[in-house]
């Protein structure tokens, strides 16, 4: 079973941080969910895709190119947890940037900040 990502979670591209972490190279999270857990609202799947990141020091021919987006590749669903008929973000998510590192470097690093609620 995966946890439960929270907003106390991150997620964290496979790049150097222009900036010691969390400061950079990390989605800036949002969540309208009403379920919590230690009073942080769970993020939605679906929400992936939407959310902005902080600058990375990804490189393309000399220049910084940073990530500016995630789509997720698999896994990461929970299969009967919702909410508003969506499904919650598991932190077993698989997913990419719009700047993939070189193998086997991962792409995104998921946290959920929390262990206390876990779905399959």
């Amino acid at each position: 079973m995966a946890s439960v990502v929270t907003m106390n979670g991150s997620l964290t591209c496979g790049h150097p941080a222009l900036a010691p972490p969390p400061a950079n190279g990390s989605a800036i999270l949002t969540s309208t969910a009403k379920l919590t857990v230690n009073q942080a609202a769970v993020l939605v799947y679906g929400d992936v895709a939407t959310y902005s990141w902080k600058p990375c020091a990804f490189q393309v021919s000399g220049a910084t190119k940073s990530c500016t987006k995630a789509a997720p590749i698999a896994q990461g669903t929970a299969a009967k947890l919702t909410v508003g008929q969506q499904p919650v973000l598991l932190d077993n998510l698989q997913a990419g940037t719009d700047n993939p590192p070189p193998p086997p470097a991962p792409s995104v690093t998921v946290q959920a900040g929390q262990g206390r609620l876990s779905a399959s």
